[in-house]
């Protein structure tokens, strides 16, 4: 899986679905589980820093008022939300399909990622 890949899976997994977890290694395994393979705690670990730093997403630390411990989140922010709007209606798609599809595409396989 390129490193395009996994940030398009990314932003459409935050924006289909709501994870919440107790830590990172715990809300990488229910994104691998939407996701349907296996990803590397630093592919996306790298993947969560680069869509923090354009702001597509949210910190996923939280302490929420009231909590005794700190919870993992992955929630886009509004421009991140926009971003993928603007994709799947450019597309015609839904973000479960274009999810579906973007895990099955295999990176060896030569398509342009730029052309889902």
């Amino acid at each position: 899986m390129t490193g395009m890949d996994l940030r398009l899976l990314l932003l459409l997994v935050a924006f289909r679905h709501r994870i919440r977890e107790s830590d990172l290694g715990s809300g990488l395994w229910k994104f691998e589980e939407i996701i349907g393979r296996s990803v590397s705690v630093d592919d996306f670990r790298h993947t969560l820093a680069e869509a923090l730093a354009t702001g597509h997403v949210y910190d996923p630390v939280r302490l929420p008022p009231g909590a005794l411990q700190c919870h993992w989140h992955l929630e886009l922010t509004p421009k991140g939300a926009s971003k993928i709007r603007a994709l799947l209606q450019k597309r015609r798609v839904t973000a479960d399909e274009l999810i579906a599809l973007t895990s099955r595409l295999d990176s060896k396989d030569g398509q342009d990622k730029e052309a889902l």
